[in-house]
């Protein structure tokens, strides 16, 4: 029985990009480090890794947590479901950062509870919804300088 060898490896790396970071910054960054620990390798320091970039990808954005926006928005969700939720960043690649990189007007994450996101079965929870619905018509109100009586 003979060996044989891989003759082809491919590794897929998901990256994030942190606010303040340049998407092409990260990508030489990346590119540096696996070129360099391939010259401590005997067979790849003759046969280099290819890096090749493909797929999606979205610059970062952020909502600072001190702004107004979400520090009303936070005012309601404590008045109407009791709760304070922890000011999060998050991994994906909402629409929102087109709000804020282009357009310079804060924008918040923010919905109710539900399941298979983007799937064909998706589907939210209505009182969560309806309870989303008062906090961000609150939220615009106050923000737009509205008064309640």
């Amino acid at each position: 029985m003979g060996l044989s060898s891989t003759q082809r490896m491919q590794i897929d790396l998901f990256y994030g990009v942190a606010n303040g970071e340049k998407i092409e910054d990260l990508k030489a960054f990346i590119e540096y480090y696996i070129l360099k620990t391939a010259e401590s390798d005997p067979w790849l320091k003759d046969n280099p890794p290819e890096v090749k970039w493909f797929g999606w990808k979205c610059e970062p954005s952020e909502t600072h947590p001190d702004h107004p926006s979400v520090n009303m928005m936070r005012r309601y969700l404590r008045e109407i479901v009791g709760i304070a939720p922890p000011l999060l960043g998050t991994p994906s690649f909402g629409d929102m950062r087109w709000i804020i990189r282009y357009a310079n007007t804060p924008a918040i994450q923010f919905g109710p509870r539900g399941g298979s996101l983007h799937g064909a079965d998706e589907w939210v929870n209505i009182e969560d919804l309806i309870t989303a619905i008062k906090i961000m018509a609150l939220t615009i109100m106050d923000f737009c300088g509205y008064e309640r009586g």
